[in-house]
């Protein structure tokens, strides 16, 4: 358990999950937050596909990018430091993320529970995400689905 128990979609109890609900969140301050560590060719996705995605989608693939780089990627983005991150509810992964993403550019210093949720949505579920998306043919179904696989390890 990585922030407390869930009984229900909008039920975790966690530090974290109390903070996700800031309804000021998306304009809280960028901080100097240390980038989360990643391999060089983690996850880049070619505009084509970036054109393709949702407008949650979009916002997530860039908090990502800018939890894997640093601060500085809001300077190239800016419109990201005030995105809207969507309704908050626990089963819509991608806004859930979107939320954990933001708040982690919004501390300074994250705790181990914050590090441990940001880690794993951006190298387990945002990577694998976004791996289907940029490799949708059904041809690349087995590799894409091994790769989500051996990030669980």
């Amino acid at each position: 358990m990585v922030d407390g128990k869930s009984s229900g979609p909008t039920s975790l109890t966690g530090p974290v999950r109390k903070t996700l609900n800031d309804p000021n969140l998306r304009l809280k301050d960028i901080e100097d937050f240390k980038p989360i560590q990643v391999d060089k060719e983690f996850l880049t996705l070619p505009e084509r596909v970036v054109n393709r995605l949702s407008y949650d989608q979009k916002i997530c693939y860039h908090l990502i990018q800018a939890v894997i780089t640093g601060p500085e990627y809001f300077d190239r983005f800016p419109f990201l430091r005030t995105a809207s991150l969507g309704k908050l509810h626990e089963a819509r992964w991608v806004t859930l993320l979107n939320a954990v993403l933001r708040l982690f550019c919004s501390t300074r210093k994250a705790s181990g529970r914050l590090q441990r949720l940001v880690t794993f949505g951006v190298t387990v579920y945002g990577k694998s995400w976004f791996d289907a998306l940029k490799h949708s043919s059904l041809v690349n179904a087995a590799p894409v689905f091994h790769c989500m696989v051996v990030s669980l390890r």
